[in-house]
């Protein structure tokens, strides 16, 4: 009954926040995956432990705090910024800042991507380089490439300035064009092993498009394309788990008894219903053994940073990327957004945790809606966080930190030379002859 309820309360949330709230808000983003997870979950399609009213309390509590975040940031910006923040230029064409910026990600990424798999190609052959075979996975969980794989922080920046672009685009074949290069640097995102890294990527993309258009779309577009996202998001996880032999029969969820894995019909949901709904059921044992985890004090949100702090001599012990996998029958190792607050400083930290987080979101969707161009493509990246807070905490990681300053480098340099050459086409001011009085 716990689960029920609080599905029951987040999709209420979701539907309010759809129907009251400008498309895109950070917390629609937030509240509808949250409320999709939880509702999966309480079907209870498989053997989770049940779900605590301590855990639900926790994540109504930092669900509760996000929100309070936003609408004071946005209400505070709007004070106090309303004639601060530069509109986006409406002048469209080929020599646009934004296009000369999305053009250069798209050649970088292109330019990263060749090195990656000429590197990985090297050592493991093309074949096994191109099907990102077990041996490529596991030399890459191991350090294999560690630098040219890095060119997912280029290819999560092109995904956005694309999506602008495409959104600025004075023609419709114009707008295909950039939408079939971001569709291209998404699908890029296919040898980096991580099938959710391809989902991100479009949300990314479909994120900058949306917003850079600044229209409010219809209730009807809004469900065909959220239904053709979750056709995409089974089709990537299927067909991409045969792929690289990620599927049902080589899953220990096979050896589980379940309708989903004993019915013919259901197999084939079976395991992106435990992508969706085991983080939750994750969260639940993480909640129960909180107490006895010593605080990370940090190092888990912001473990880059406290891993560069050590390799300056610094006594700090950061927490592995990988997170540890929870025991049989079902393990796994990803428990929602609210995994590394909990371990930084438990329930309370979380919660102050989420509020500030609210707040960084609501100030930047506030700026990117006043125009900023460089908040629409922030915001856009960020947008794939939260809309994968009910899987994973992402807001900090290295490649969605490091594809906003890429962004925000891009722009900056493309507008600079944008204007030395509009400076430099400028007539000059004849010189007239001086008269000796």
């Amino acid at each position: 009954m716990v689960a029920i309820g609080l599905a029951a309360a987040l999709v209420g949330l979701a539907g309010w926040s759809m129907m009251r709230l400008a498309f895109m808000h950070p917390l629609q983003l937030w509240s509808v995956p949250w409320a999709l997870a939880t509702s999966l979950f309480a079907f209870h399609l498989l053997p989770y432990r049940p779900l605590s009213a301590s855990t639900a309390l926790l994540i109504g509590a930092c669900t509760t705090a996000f929100a309070a975040g936003c609408t004071v940031a946005a209400r505070w910006l709007d004070r106090r910024r309303s004639d601060r923040v530069p509109v986006i230029d409406s002048a469209r064409g080929s020599h646009d800042h934004v296009t000369v910026a999305a053009l250069v990600s798209v050649v970088l990424t292109g330019a990263g991507l060749m090195l990656y798999l000429v590197e990985l190609s090297l050592s493991h052959g093309l074949r096994d380089t191109l099907v990102t075979s077990p041996q490529v996975r596991l030399a890459l969980a191991d350090g294999a490439a560690a630098v040219t794989i890095k060119y997912l922080y280029v290819a999560y920046a092109s995904a956005a300035l694309c999506g602008l672009a495409a959104a600025r685009a004075p023609s419709a074949h114009g707008r295909i064009l950039w939408l079939g290069l971001g569709a291209a640097v998404v699908g890029s995102q296919y040898f980096t092993t991580g099938r959710s890294n391809i989902v991100l990527a479009l949300c990314v993309l479909a994120a900058a498009e949306a917003l850079g258009r600044r229209r409010q779309p219809s209730m009807r577009t809004l469900v065909a394309a959220g239904a053709a996202l979750a056709a995409f998001v089974l089709a990537v996880f299927t067909a991409g788990g045969a792929i690289i032999g990620k599927t049902l029969d080589n899953n220990p969820l096979a050896s589980v008894s379940s309708p989903l894995t004993e019915e013919r019909l259901l197999r084939p949901l079976a395991l992106p219903y435990q992508y969706a709904s085991a983080p939750i059921a994750g969260l639940e044992v993480q909640s129960g053994v909180a107490d006895a985890i010593p605080d990370a004090l940090g190092c888990a949100s912001f473990a880059m940073v406290c891993q560069i702090g050590r390799g300056a001599g610094f006594d700090m012990a950061p927490e592995p990327l990988v997170r540890p996998f929870t025991q049989a029958p079902l393990p796994w190792n990803t428990y929602t957004a609210l995994d590394l607050p909990l371990v930084d400083g438990g329930p309370l930290f979380a919660i102050l945790y989420f509020a500030l987080l609210g707040c960084l979101a609501g100030a930047l969707w506030r700026v990117a809606r006043k125009g900023s161009t460089v908040a629409v493509a922030a915001y856009a990246i960020y947008a794939s966080a939260l809309l994968y807070s009910a899987t994973q905490n992402n807001f900090f990681a290295p490649h969605i930190v490091g594809a906003c300053v890429i962004a925000a480098l891009l722009l900056a340099g493309a507008r600079l030379v944008r204007r030395r050459g509009s400076l430099g086409s400028r007539p000059r001011p004849r010189l007239l002859p001086l008269r000796s009085s």
